[in-house]
């Protein structure tokens, strides 16, 4: 199945490349729980409509329109979308808040993680006779990374 932009961006339309961006910026915003919060108030969520056409940005998961996006958990909020107890939970200010703090505990795992990957590289490099300036280029020297 092709996404609703298969050709290559040199040859699209203007308004298709509006599109693109419109449904980008859009699809990103399901990484917000405030945001998710606001459509189940406001019973967006609860449009058959609206479900179909969060159903229809399946197409984001694709490589090549995932490598677009800066908030890649999007795609797990679309995913949760489609479940109807989560859609009705997302009413809840307390429910928010829980998808809030899990949202932020990933985040921070995920940091905590490339943190232990950088300082790994920088033993590595040590390791090798790399010396500090392999360390620096690393972004070790002042950058926060113990050896």
């Amino acid at each position: 199945a092709r996404g609703p932009f298969p050709w290559p961006m040199s040859v699209r339309s203007a308004a298709s490349t509006a599109r693109l961006e419109a449904e980008l910026e859009f699809v990103q915003r399901l990484a917000n729980p405030d945001y998710l919060h606001h459509l189940a108030q406001t019973r967006l969520l609860d449009d058959e409509s609206f479900c179909r056409y969060l159903g229809y940005l399946e197409y984001w998961r694709r490589p090549e329109y995932a490598a677009l996006l800066s908030f890649p958990h999007c795609l797990h909020m679309l995913e949760l979308l489609r479940l109807a107890p989560f859609r009705e939970a997302l009413k809840r200010d307390d429910f928010k808040a829980h998808v809030s703090a899990l949202l932020e505990e990933a985040w921070r795992n995920r940091l905590d993680f490339v943190d232990a990957e950088k300082a790994r590289l920088a033993r590595g490099l040590l390791a090798e006779g790399g010396g500090s300036s392999a360390l620096a280029a690393a972004g070790g020297a002042g950058g926060g990374l113990e050896p």
